[in-house]
């Protein structure tokens, strides 16, 4: 996001502060000068200010990514060789990725218990989906050992669909904590485009959708919103590397990150 385009209630990093919040923009005038923009090898990322706060430098990250997506398409629509798409897909991908450094906040949080954890399973043969069922149950490790709140999950969930973990706390402020949970033998993530759209517009999305699977969703957040008039709503992602252990399953490395944001 443009520096210029923040407002108040925007979420900040601050290397003094840590996680922080806009309480008010002011605008002033200065008269003409020089300004220059720094490029910084790796991720772009440095902080500025007494504040130290956390930004990224006005290189042209998204516009080089949207070309890139923009090649690809029309790679594919003129029947480009599959070498030739995979190869421009992992250089997009690459950026992306560098992109993504700038949501990871597991630094705020104990992950000790999380990485400690492990469940059992036959390891010899298991089905995929104990792989993400691992993956959400270290999200609920992680969540009560950070004072998430009430696991509610279920009321989001209709069998295998629906949101991977929600937490309830009573605040305040009050809190619903929506989670996506990916987790993955090789550390490759992958996600939806509604996924990456960011949390508002993937839950937005179930709550709009005349899918059967999520009929009755809005009425559930809407008894809860009546219960807590100030709730916030906060949007993670949980990223668990799996290992497998002499038990089953281990976590070899759990991220977790911004998903206010959208997802490159």
């Amino acid at each position: 996001m443009e520096a210029g385009k923040l407002k108040e209630g925007d979420k900040l990093f601050s290397k003094e502060l840590g996680d922080t919040e806009i309480a008010a923009v002011r605008e002033d005038i200065y008269l003409d000068r020089d300004v220059y923009n720094l490029q910084l090898e790796g991720n772009h990322n440095f902080f500025v200010s007494e504040l130290g706060l956390l930004v990224h430098n006005d290189t042209p990250c998204m516009e080089a990514l949207k070309k890139l997506d923009d090649e690809i398409a029309k790679l594919v629509k003129e029947g480009a060789s599959e070498d030739v798409v995979k190869k421009l897909t992992k250089e997009r991908n690459k950026l992306g990725k560098k992109l993504d450094i700038l949501n990871d906040i597991s630094k705020h949080f104990d992950l000790e218990k999380a990485l400690e954890y492990e469940r059992k399973i036959n390891n010899n043969n298991f089905f995929r989906h104990e792989v993400g069922d691992y993956g959400e149950e270290i999200v609920g490790v992680i969540g009560k050992n950070n004072n998430w709140g009430k696991d509610i999950s279920e009321q989001f969930q209709t069998g295998r669909n629906g949101l991977d973990k929600v937490f309830l706390s009573e605040g305040p402020p009050p809190k619903l904590t929506i989670i996506e949970s990916k987790a993955s033998r090789k550390g490759i993530y992958t996600y939806s485009d509604v996924q990456k759209l960011g949390g508002e517009g993937y839950f937005n999305n179930m709550l709009n959708s005349s899918d059967a699977r999520y009929r009755g969703y809005a009425e559930k957040l809407q008894d809860i919103k009546d219960e807590f008039p100030d709730l916030v709503v906060d949007y993670k992602r949980v990223e668990t590397k799996v290992k497998i252990t002499d038990i089953g399953f281990g976590a070899e490395d759990v991220t977790v990150k911004d998903w206010s944001n959208p997802i490159y």
